[in-house]
């Protein structure tokens, strides 16, 4: 295996923790109210892009890697729609 290619998983094993404390916070808290949903629909369409890239050059590391951050903020903005609370729901009347 070639040095750029072991860092290259390394840096996915690494890169799986990014999104785990917010998924793992969220859960506990069962809320989102200080999250910003719009943040993970640009990480969804960013990794999306550098997914087709990651095929495109046959680079497994990369493929898994997006893939699993596609995953991840996919189930996060899961848990923003389901733990976030409308405004006028949360005023009392």
């Amino acid at each position: 295996m070639e040095f750029t290619q072991a860092l290259s998983w390394i840096g996915f094993v690494l890169g799986m923790f990014i999104a785990i404390p917010q998924i793992v916070k969220t859960i506990q808290m069962k809320s989102a109210r200080d999250i910003s949903a719009i943040t993970f629909v640009v990480i969804l369409a960013t990794s999306t892009c550098m997914l087709i890239r990651a095929i495109a050059i046959k680079e497994l590391a990369f493929i898994c890697y997006y893939t699993y951050l596609l995953c991840a903020n996919m189930f996060q903005l899961f848990l923003i729609r389901k733990y976030r609370t409308p405004e006028k729901a949360s005023m009392p009347q």
